[in-house]
């Protein structure tokens, strides 16, 4: 899942990216709205057109959350035998 939070002065507006090809964005305020779309050209170019919108009227990119794929890291090498003793 992605995300992008755009704010401007204490109001905010969070986007949010679902499979398959849905787009969910909340606010400003209790606003909320879901928007399906067939592919995901149709997705990226609404997506692309609400940032340009959001831009266009002073609304700030606050940040973003991309989903990437992370090795784990329980499955790291440690320094000690017991996670909760820090390594020297």
């Amino acid at each position: 899942m992605n995300s992008w939070l755009f704010t401007k002065s204490d109001k905010s507006i969070y986007i949010v990216r679902q499979p398959p090809f849905s787009l969910v964005v909340r606010g400003p305020g209790p606003e909320q709205a879901q928007h399906a779309f067939e592919n995901e050209r149709d997705l990226q170019q609404y997506q692309v057109s609400v940032a340009e919108r959001c831009a266009a009227t002073g609304w700030i990119l606050h940040s973003t959350d991309t989903q990437r794929r992370v090795r784990d890291r329980r499955a790291a090498a440690r320094g000690t035998p017991d996670r909760r003793v820090a390594a020297r």
